[in-house]
């Protein structure tokens, strides 16, 4: 038996684990150590798959229904209620449940140990300003883990566990800042590091602040998609009847990766066809209906955060959206990109900024900013946290692995007999 730390992230997950002080970051599938938090169930052969095979099934047009984004469900309404999938009513913490005991079992086989210990990552916020929320996802996510088969579970915010791997590399005091930066939720912490004092049981006086918000990657994701490609589908267009316009609330669903499946469920119909009767011919309605009717809403998501990624490296980039029946591809420049999220990298700036301030030093105290997690590729996302500390060093550490990596060192800890 052994233990080991779970990032169990909005879109990837990683499980690491810690030996005499080493980490190892499993592959969790061949040759790769990220896995997409994704479930694909399968219509076809009635079963269940997870990971990038989830992905790759759905892209390539197998009938099921896919998944993702499972991890901003949790405290939400949703967790109460049941979906339908390969012909059964499933609760959500059953989804949750089978999704954390594949990932254990994936684990257990690379190490050739039951796994019955674990520290698992989890945000600072769950929830913006909802403290029952975050009480509640917190709750759930051990519950999930409880019942995947973990005896001895430990919760940890993300960006602290991060700040202990990059400890693990630091050769003199260094006052740092983490700025993890994932697929749901963006997490702050101002930590001090020292090479002396690393090993020690209580380092509570050490953590000077820790702080964050509801927003990430996908958030990114469903801004870039109203922005850009629902006007496409008919978002704002007026119907038959010009006093009203098509309903929001359905691109707001099509935009939102955890909110996809819920246009496919039949309880819609009614309003997809009453939407098709008013459309009054519109072209870009009669797009949406054709994404709909196809369950081509996760390609959707999928080519725009391609799109999104792709800008960090390029002025323009292009969504063809064939099955969306559009003739010409849709070009999304730097320029629409930074206007469509220029409310949200304030909020990260204004964010980092409170972290600075709760740790009651000056920005120009910080040594440096460790930016990981996915959505710290994004060039633009850095600067505005930058911002809040214009002279600290930036610095890139192990994007997807970090957080694994010093939850696998605080599992060694914690179950080695010392405290965090």
């Amino acid at each position: 038996m052994t233990h080991c730390g779970l990032d169990f992230g909005t879109s990837n997950s990683v499980v690491a684990h810690a030996e005499r002080g080493t980490v190892s970051v499993l592959e969790l599938e061949p040759g790769r150590r990220v896995l997409p938090s994704a479930l694909f169930f399968d219509e076809e052969l009635a079963e269940t798959v997870i990971g990038s095979e989830a992905v790759e099934r759905y892209l390539g047009g197998s009938e099921g229904r896919l998944m993702r984004a499972l991890k901003s469900v949790l405290g939400s309404d949703l967790m109460n209620g049941k979906t339908r999938v390969l012909g059964h009513s499933v609760s959500f913490t059953d989804i949750l449940t089978g999704f954390h005991r594949d990932l254990r079992r994936r684990a257990e086989a690379v190490l050739d140990r039951q796994i019955t210990q674990a520290v698992i990552g989890r945000p600072v916020h769950f929830h913006n300003r909802d403290h029952d929320a975050d009480t509640r996802a917190a709750e759930t996510l051990e519950t999930v883990a409880k019942a995947a088969g973990y005896e001895d579970i430990v919760l940890l915010f993300e960006p602290l566990a991060a700040a202990v791997a990059f400890e693990a590399t630091v050769t003199r005091e260094t006052l740092v800042m983490v700025a993890d930066l994932g697929g749901g939720t963006s997490d702050f912490s101002i930590s001090r590091l020292s090479p002396d004092r690393r090993h020690l049981a209580d380092r509570s006086d050490d953590v000077l602040a820790a702080t964050g918000l509801r927003l990430g990657g996908t958030d990114l994701d469903r801004r870039l998609s109203l922005a850009e490609i629902m006007p496409h589908l008919g978002l704002g267009s007026r119907l038959k009847d010009q006093r009203l316009t098509a309903p929001n609330w359905i691109y707001q669903k099509l935009a939102t990766w955890s909110e996809i499946n819920q246009l496919y469920a039949p309880s819609m119909r009614p309003d997809l066809q009453w939407l098709k009767l008013n459309a009054g011919g519109d072209i870009r309605i009669e797009r949406l209906l054709k994404v709909i009717a196809g369950r081509h809403g996760h390609r959707l998501a999928s080519d725009v955060e391609t799109a999104k990624i792709a800008l960090s490296d390029r002025e323009r980039a292009e969504i063809a959206a064939t099955y969306a029946g559009l003739d010409t591809p849709i070009t999304i420049d730097r320029g629409k990109r930074d206007a469509a999220f220029r409310d949200d990298l304030t909020r990260l700036t204004e964010t980092a900024e409170h972290c600075i301030r709760d740790a009651n030093i000056q920005p120009d105290r910080l040594d440096t900013i460790m930016f990981t997690g996915g959505t710290s590729a994004m060039s633009t996302v850095r600067q505005a946290i930058q911002r809040a500390a214009p002279s600290a060093e930036p610095l890139d550490f192990d994007r997807m692995g970090a957080v694994g990596q010093g939850l696998a060192l605080s599992a060694e800890r914690v179950f080695g007999g010392a405290a965090l």
